[in-house]
């Protein structure tokens, strides 16, 4: 437990995820990145290559958006789109060499922020947090959201 902390007192939980928010986009854009884009690069390195529709139920996006952001991800080398073998009119999607680079280099600048922003916690208090805002999150989240 923190001592001088006022457990009473409300937190300003807009505040803080709006400032992480702001420096997230603003590492993002320093990459050439909407944090869409960001979003699509971490599921395929984490879940591999897919067809680009699921990829957008996967997260969320309407098949437009999803096109529009798998485009930009290709032609910045990012993520290489093959015909489907099996139904030609499907793309799979696959991150490039160049796109797991980018992905893994932006995650690991991410994982420090947060580590800064949670270094005033112990490692025990910082699991407890990470277990708490998840099911925060989970039960707020839309169905069918990941």
């Amino acid at each position: 437990m923190l001592t001088g902390v006022d457990y009473n007192r409300p937190v300003d939980v807009l505040g803080v995820s709006q400032q992480v928010l702001s420096e997230t986009n603003q590492l993002l854009s320093t990459q050439e990145l909407h944090p869409r884009q960001y979003l699509l690069l971490m599921v395929l390195r984490d879940e591999g290559t897919m067809p680009q529709q699921a990829l957008g139920a996967r997260v969320g996006m309407d098949r437009t958006t999803t096109m529009q952001a798998v485009q930009r991800l290709a032609d910045a080398g990012l993520v290489a789109r093959e015909d489907d073998p099996s139904d030609r009119r499907v793309y799979r999607l696959e991150l490039t060499t160049r796109g797991r680079k980018k992905v893994d280099g932006l995650h690991a600048q991410i994982q420090r922020a947060e580590a800064q922003l949670l270094a005033p916690l112990s490692s025990r208090d910082q699991e407890n947090f990470r277990a708490q805002l998840q099911a925060v999150l989970a039960a707020a989240a839309p169905p069918n959201c990941p």
